[in-house]
């Protein structure tokens, strides 16, 4: 982890590491290979937009319930960028395979 981005609080630092207001500013300065989305799902879409355009390597948005057509803009402008890589991690489906391994390592005696 190299930084973090929050709007209006650009400048400070969290747990040693420094805070920027947006992620151009961040890839500007820092060159990451990768970005984390952690935001709620009315402002995933404009966050996943944001660091396409900043051309960030890799995107991995774990936020669950943006709107189909949020993601459809997303889709959109991810193909006018080849630079960048999207991973959409649905929260859901990683806490089944969770239950499923637990499971099965309990009836298997894993």
């Amino acid at each position: 982890m190299v930084g973090g981005v929050s709007p209006k609080k650009g400048g400070q630092t969290h747990l040693g590491l420094p805070v920027f207001n947006t992620i151009a500013d961040a890839a500007k300065d820092l060159k990451p290979d990768a970005s984390v989305i952690y935001v709620p799902p009315p402002m995933a879409a404009g966050a996943i937009m944001e660091a396409i355009e900043a051309e960030i390597p890799l995107v991995v948005a774990i936020t669950e319930g943006i709107p189909q057509q949020d993601m459809v803009r997303v889709s959109i402008t991810r193909l006018k960028s080849s630079l960048t890589m999207l991973f959409y991690v649905w929260l859901h489906i990683l806490r089944v395979c969770k239950y499923v391994w637990i499971t099965l390592n309990r009836l298997l005696g894993l």
